[in-house]
């Protein structure tokens, strides 16, 4: 089983992943955690060099995407083939909301191209949204303390990404499960919903 975790920054997508891979190790399930960008060895040097250089929104796309491709082949189909439940931090939804929207000029066909492209064709069996409002990104982000470059100060910026992320749920196919769970919730609470949802989608 392949399950990403995506939504708005702050809204606690690295915890919510790490607690779930815990909760699996603990059930004796096996399970693969990793993230992107950065979640392989070249992976890594990519997540470098967006983390630390001055770049265009395009440069950024196809670093992103380069990644993506270099993680399902090195690190998430192996780990899938061999039979763990990987749990990855951000996918190809993180690149539709905060990515897509800043470029002009991609129609429809060009993003579904990319995406191919990128995940080699592997897409999430089970996907979880923390939704998250953008006043609450603003406030969260200024008492982080690991902020860097690829973060914001634009509510506006992050009032877009959650609303394409919401579209990204609200308009879900039968091939995927997207689950959206309330970010402003404990962390407890948020961690209980995402084991319930888990539990059900195994025996589904």
């Amino acid at each position: 089983m392949f399950i990403t975790f995506d939504g708005v920054d702050c809204a606690g997508k690295t915890t919510q992943s790490a607690m779930l891979y815990n909760h699996l190790v603990l059930q004796n399930i096996p399970a693969y955690l990793t993230k992107e960008p950065g979640g392989s060895y070249a992976g890594a040097k990519i997540r470098q060099i967006l983390v630390s250089e001055e770049l265009d929104e395009t440069e950024k796309l196809f670093l992103f995407l380069a990644d993506r491709a270099n993680h399902v082949r090195t690190v998430i189909r192996p780990s899938l083939e061999a039979g763990r439940v990987v749990i990855c931090d951000r996918y190809h939804d993180s690149t539709v909301a905060y990515q897509f929207p800043l470029l002009d000029g991609l129609n429809q066909s060009t993003k579904d191209d990319l995406r191919n492209i990128a995940t080699r064709g592997l897409e999430p069996d089970l996907t979880f949204i923390i939704d998250l409002p953008a006043e609450e990104v603003l406030r969260r982000m200024k008492t982080r303390k690991d902020n860097n470059i690829l973060d914001k100060d634009d509510i506006e910026y992050y009032r877009g990404v959650r609303n394409v992320l919401n579209k990204i749920w609200e308009n879900q196919d039968e091939n995927r499960v997207i689950v959206k769970i309330d970010g402003m919730m404990g962390i407890e609470y948020i961690h209980q919903a995402i084991v319930k949802w888990f539990n059900h989608y195994r025996k589904v």
